[in-house]
């Protein structure tokens, strides 16, 4: 699947800028050791407002009746240190964004053991959305914590009222002319998506990945993750990258991706 080791720079008629919008990941490493939380020393100043009201509602929930925060996050008896943690969130120590997701995709990225100068895209490209914290860079200090997409805390409204304008608006800010590629998953997607008609949507990327099964695309499950990371990890690899949709999908095939534009807003990598 991918990757010549000569990655190359840029192509010249086509570079430009862009945001890749990453999925979080359940799985977290818990850091040992780290300042506490400080909500309004997080990047995406613009979201400050939608996360303090969603913190409120998740320690509120989980310090006034655990076996209900059991039920609205759907989690089992045994993870009951995660409704704990979440209970003192504002005590938890912190570390980098990218140290606690440990996920498939965060392990196939492989930060740690990227050069430095891509590390340093890294930072200025990788975008975390996060059900508690809206969008998150790499460096951002966050302690782990239990809350998904697809929870809709009580007195709060659905994820969706809750995230949608505040992340309309913090993306555009953060792209600017840019373009924006979108990996994220289905519930985290469900927050936020642009409508067709914006200026917003023209630079927009859904990236999927599919395979081929009886003739027809369908969608990878258990790989999705993994190549996911992958990609992300040679898209911060490269020193530019190409601002539009079909020339995306021109520089990942020249990386050894099989790529084609698909419907709408999407580009297809078929594994």
């Amino acid at each position: 699947m991918s990757h010549s080791p000569g990655l190359p720079t840029c192509w010249p008629s086509y570079c430009g800028s862009v945001l890749i919008l990453l999925p979080p990941s359940e799985g977290k490493t818990a850091p040992q050791d780290g300042p506490r939380l400080k909500p309004d020393a997080l990047s995406f100043g613009s979201l400050a407002e939608s996360r303090a009201q969603t913190l409120q509602h998740l320690v509120d929930l989980c310090r006034g009746d655990p076996e209900r925060a059991e039920r609205v996050l759907k989690l089992g008896p045994t993870q009951v240190g995660e409704i704990e943690r979440n209970a003192v969130l504002a005590d938890e120590p912190t570390a980098p964004a990218l140290d606690v997701y440990s996920g498939v995709l965060f392990a196939a990225l492989d930060h740690a053991r990227l050069d430095g100068d891509a590390h340093g895209r890294a930072r200025d490209r990788l975008v975390i959305a996060s059900a508690l914290f809206g969008l998150l860079r790499p460096d951002d200090p966050i302690p782990a914590y239990r809350l998904s997409a697809a929870v809709r805390l009580p007195g709060l409204g659905s994820p969706r009222q809750v995230w949608a304008g505040a992340l309309r608006q913090a993306i555009t800010e953060a792209a600017g002319d840019g373009v924006i590629v979108d990996m994220r998953s289905g519930a985290y997607a469900k927050l936020f998506a642009p409508a067709a008609s914006t200026p917003l949507a023209h630079n927009w990327v859904t990236l999927r990945v599919l395979t081929r099964r009886g003739g027809r695309l369908v969608s990878v499950s258990h790989h999705n993750k993994h190549t996911k990371g992958l990609l992300a990890r040679d898209l911060v690899r490269l020193s530019d990258v190409p601002s539009g949709r079909r020339q995306l999908c021109e520089a990942l095939r020249d990386l050894g991706w099989s790529c084609e534009p698909g419907q709408g807003t999407a580009v297809d990598v078929v594994i």
